[in-house]
């Protein structure tokens, strides 16, 4: 059976080390679960945290006669942005430029190039932009995020990871 959250996190290692600022660079973190799963998460690894790429669950479809399953992949990307002052247009530059709008890029060209993972009708993505983003009074998200919302079908494979060419 193809377990979809051990195939992202195979394939998500692969991304390339995302620029933060001047000087450091890091690899985006993959997990997945509900609200109080990232809340903890966060709680534990802190700023180690970001950059974050987080599965939202849904359900897969397995078929067993081809040995794939398909499921809509909701992937939350967020880096931290505790200054609340800034405008979108700041957010822009500093956050989505150098660190969300690359990640967004390199997160759908896995699902679309992997060897064990396609985008259903890759000319469908959504893409949603959620600058400052927190809900603390709805005992949303424990943090101050810029963020990016990712949703797409997935057919999942049951084959070996091969590398990817990175644009």
């Amino acid at each position: 059976m193809i377990v979809v959250e051990e195939s992202l996190e195979e394939l998500f290692n692969l991304i390339p080390d995302i620029q933060l600022n001047s000087s450091v660079t890091r690899k985006p973190i993959f997990s997945w679960g509900k609200q109080e799963e990232l809340n903890r998460w966060v709680k534990t690894y802190k700023s180690d945290t970001y950059p974050l790429i987080w599965l939202l669950p849904e359900v897969d479809t397995h078929n067993v006669l081809s040995d794939q399953a398909t499921r809509r992949v909701v992937l939350i990307l967020a880096t931290l942005e505790t200054r609340k002052e800034l405008f979108n247009q700041q957010r822009w530059q500093g956050s989505y430029k150098s660190i969300l709008n690359p990640l967004t890029d390199y997160v759908i060209q896995a699902l679309q190039n992997s060897s064990i993972t396609n985008i259903v009708n890759s000319n469908e993505i959504q893409v949603f932009k959620e600058p400052n983003y927190s809900n603390r009074e709805e005992n949303g998200c424990i943090d101050q995020w810029d963020a990016v919302r990712i949703e797409c079908e997935v057919v999942f494979y049951n084959n070996c990871l091969t590398d990817i060419k990175w644009r």
